[in-house]
This record gives C-alpha cells, structure tokens and sequence, in this order.
C-alpha cells in the first residue's frame, strides 16, 4: 500500500498534469521494492519522444535521489541507470554532462536506514563512473558490448580505451559488495543491474586485451610498453573480477 507521502507526491504530479512527472514519482516511492518494470519502461520510451525534455526528466530522478529516504534514492538511482542503458543515449550524454550527481547527504531514513545506506552510497558511487567513463571515452561500452567494438581496434585505440574501461570495471570490483549488501530485494534488483554492466564491460576489456596481445609484436616500443602494463592490470582485475562473480553465484544471481 503507498504511504500518505507517497499519494501526496502522486497528487502534486497529477495537479501538474505531466506524465514524465508523475511516473518519476510512482517509480521511487517509499514502498520496499525496486521500480516497476511498467514505470522504467514508460520512461525508457520517453527518452526518445522529441517533446520530452531529456533534461528535466533526468533532474527529477536526481531530485528523488536527495530524498531522505534510502529507498527513494536507491530507487531513482536505479531508475537512472536503467535510463543510461536502455534509454535514448542522448540520455546518458546529459548525465555524463551532469559531473558527481549521485552523491547525497548520508544520513538517510527508514527502516534499516543504517544498514541499507552504505549500499546507496555504494551503487551511487558506481553510477559517477559510469558517467566519468562516458565523459572520458565519449562512448557507452554497456552499448557497444556485442558488438566486437575493440576486437579489431587499433593500438592507438586500445591504448586510449582500455584504460577508461579498467577504471570503470573498477568502479565496481572496488566496490567490495558482499552477501549482507544484497539481504533485500531492492538492494538484489540494484546489484543485478551493476553485475550486468560488469559481465558486458569484462566482454569487451577482454576483447581489447586479446586484440592488443596479438598485435604485440607489431607495436612500437613505447606502445609495446604500455600494453604490458595494461596486461599486467588486466591479470589483476581478473582477481577482482572473480571475487565479485562469486558473491554473485553465492546469491544465485546468474
């Protein structure tokens, strides 16, 4: 059932009259759930209608992210992030544009606030690199991940790539989750989005690594140098990346 804060913010967005508004608002409520996935889907389609305002739309979910509620910014987080992957890219461009937008005061509310808000700060801290890396490489890897993107790349490409895609694997190993991040479905919807993008952007860092390992022994020497070290990271990420696919198979997340 919504709470009366929840049926109020339903109201101020019905009195406004806008759709984007009010499914923003019925996306992060209060309730103990991750986002509907009919609501993420309305916006998702939003995103590529020309009489919606990619920006306006963005700053709500951002707005929602302030809430002194934990769920109602894990919930917008969420909610953004499924924008950043599925919606029109524009979007992701604007949040890219935004800078360090997902962090927030880190005293939240609610029940479990104290344990439930190291979480939020967790994810959030993620998605600011999912945005860096955007920023950086001006090119959404979760996107491009099927599509052999740095299989056949060039050395100057993957020298200039793979190490953007290194610090935003790392946004997420780093994170060091663990089974009691994830005691809650919210908290177990939101990991599942950030072990996806890892599976996606593992994909195509290995793709590089192999692509650059084959073309080696044609690189020059300063370029042959800086791909040992690349290869040298790649080994210990391998690490990271196995510890984190393991607390994933120990929650049953495949």
């Amino acid at each position: 059932m919504a709470s009366v804060v929840d049926r109020l913010q339903a109201a101020k967005y019905t009195i406004t009259g806008n759709d984007v508004s009010k499914t923003v608002g019925k996306a992060t409520t209060h309730e103990m759930g991750a986002p509907k996935r009919k609501h993420l889907d309305y916006l998702i389609h939003a995103t590529h209608e020309p009489n919606v305002s990619l920006p306006e739309c963005a700053d709500m979910l951002l707005t929602r992210i302030q809430d002194p509620s934990w769920v109602v910014s894990l919930k917008a987080m969420m909610s953004l992030h499924h924008l950043m992957n599925e919606g029109n890219e524009k979007f992701m461009r604007y949040m890219a544009s935004k800078g360090n937008s997902f962090e927030f005061v880190s005293e939240k509310v609610g029940p479990m606030a104290d344990d439930m808000t190291p979480f939020v700060n967790k994810y959030g801290h993620y998605l600011s690199e999912k945005c860096h890396s955007y920023r950086q490489a001006t090119t959404d890897f979760i996107r491009v991940a099927k599509t052999n993107f740095l299989r056949q790349a060039s050395p100057d490409k993957l020298l200039a790539y793979i190490p953007i895609l290194q610090r935003q694997i790392d946004g997420i190993v780093n994170l060091e989750l663990n089974s009691t991040d994830i005691c809650t479905e919210i908290c177990r919807a939101a990991f599942v989005l950030i072990f996806r993008d890892l599976i996606a952007l593992f994909t195509i860092y290995n793709e590089g690594i192999i692509n650059m390992l084959e073309l080696f022994f044609e690189m020059e020497k300063k370029h042959a140098r800086e791909s040992f070290d690349l290869y040298k990271k790649f080994i210990v990420r391998m690490g990271k990346v196995e510890n984190f696919l393991k607390v994933a198979e120990d929650a049953g997340i495949d």
